[in-house]
This record gives structure tokens, C-alpha cells and sequence, in this order.
């Protein structure tokens, strides 16, 4: 009805006392193993300002982690609730996590494990500094130019696809690799002691898919810049 979803299963009775078991859906779904890496990064505002003494706040990385997922695809006749999912390699439990639910037609992502053999880092470094570059509201603001590089190996014996996510204060307006880039409202949770202004820096968001070869390190890099108070 509606929006409504209703399994349905073989009418059945049960004496006084006795239990059932009654599988709803057994279904064969195809799959295939990816990487995720979500990256936010925070920074200080407070790089730009004179009374910092020239000292330069660098990035803090929030999170390090690439994770093993599992990607699975509808191709039933049902859609998937939501539920524990227990993932097991033949008589081995590899991952119990959450399936969110699935539309017949969708893909889900289960979780398995943090995958210790694919291991990231990033760096940054700053490209252009124009003081004074805009005036707004009777202040001057400096624009920061800095580039960003996230770069991964994969230490595993076969070939890995990769979902790369950075987050990040600041307006993107280039990434290698075919990112697709995304820019929304400034987010205070972007910064430390930020002396800039909302209506003048927002929120980046940059989306990779990349295959990594056994052994191989891949990098990719973006150019952003902020403006804050000179």
C-alpha cells in the first residue's frame, strides 16, 4: 500500500508450545569488494594573522581510515530491510555491520573491517598568499591558495578499488583524477579560532574512484583557496 512494503510467507499452524523458523526472502545478489577512505580535515584560521608570529597551524587529520566494504546489488523482486547483516567467507565470519535498506534495483555498502594493508596520508602546502585581496564589510581579507595531496599505497597482493572522500573548509576549484567537486554553506566544524567570514568560505566536498594496482601508491591532489581576515 502506498510506500508500504508487506513480506509475505505460506500460511502455517503451530500446536501449543511448539516455534518455527520461516525464511522471508533467500535470494543470490551480486557483489564486489571496494576500499573507502573519508577524509575530513580542520584547520586554524589563525595561520593568517599577524600576531601569529609567522607560525603556520597545520592540518589535523581527524581520520585515517580505509575501510572494507562489501558493495551488494538488488536483483531481486523484493526490496532489502534494514537489519544486521552477518558476512562469512564459508564457515568464517569476516563482518557483522548494518544492510540499510535496499530498493530492488539499489546497492548497498556492508562494512567489514578497517583495512590495515591500504594505508593513507595527506599533506598540504600553501601555493599563493594576496593580502588584502577583497574588502568586505569594511575589512580586509587575505586570500590562501593551498594545494592538497591525499596519497595512498596498497599493500595488498591484488589490484583494490578505492571510494576517496575529503572534506574540507575552503572553496575547491581543482582535482586530478576526474574528483568531482562539490561546494555548500561554511561549516564551523571546518575550523579552529577562524578569522575569516562565512558568506566568503564554504565547505568542499571531492569524490575519487580509483583502481590501485598491487604494491602501487596512488596520489591525487587538489587546489583550494579561503579568505580570511589580514
Amino acid at each position: 500500500a502506498q510506500d508500504l512494503f508487506v513480506y509475505h510467507v505460506p500460511k502455517l499452524s503451530l500446536r501449543a508450545g511448539e516455534r518455527a523458523a520461516v525464511p522471508v526472502i533467500s535470494t543470490k545478489a551480486p557483489f564486489r569488494h571496494l576500499y573507502t577512505w573519508d577524509v575530513q580535515l580542520a584547520r586554524s584560521g589563525a595561520e593568517s594573522l599577524p600576531e601569529a608570529g609567522g607560525r603556520v597551524s597545520p592540518t589535523r587529520l581527524l581520520k585515517n581510515e580505509v575501510w572494507h566494504q562489501v558493495e551488494l546489488a538488488n536483483k531481486s523482486q523484493v526490496p532489502w530491510t534494514t537489519g544486521a547483516a552477518l558476512v562469512v567467507d564459508g564457515y568464517l565470519p569476516i563482518g557483522q555491520e548494518l544492510l540499510t535498506y535496499t530498493s530492488v534495483g539499489g546497492k548497498c555498502q556492508v562494512p567489514l573491517t578497517v583495512a590495515v594493508d591500504v594505508r593513507g596520508t595527506y599533506e598540504e602546502s600553501e601555493t599563493e598568499r594576496i593580502p588584502k585581496a577583497i574588502n568586505f564589510q569594511g575589512y580586509d581579507y587575505a586570500k590562501i591558495t593551498k594545494k592538497g595531496a591525499l596519497r595512498v599505497t596498497n599493500y595488498k597482493k591484488k589490484a583494490i578499488t578505492l571510494y576517496l572522500t575529503g572534506q574540507f573548509g575552503g572553496n575547491a576549484v581543482e582535482a586530478s583524477d576526474d574528483g568531482k567537486i562539490a561546494i555548500t554553506d561554511y561549516q564551523a566544524g571546518d575550523w579552529q579560532n577562524f578569522q575569516g567570514h562565512p558568506s566568503l568560505t564554504g565547505h568542499s566536498t571531492i569524490r575519487w574512484e580509483l583502481a590501485i594496482e598491487p604494491g602501487a601508491t596512488k596520489e591525487v591532489t587538489c587546489r583550494y583557496s579561503f579568505h580570511v581576515r589580514h
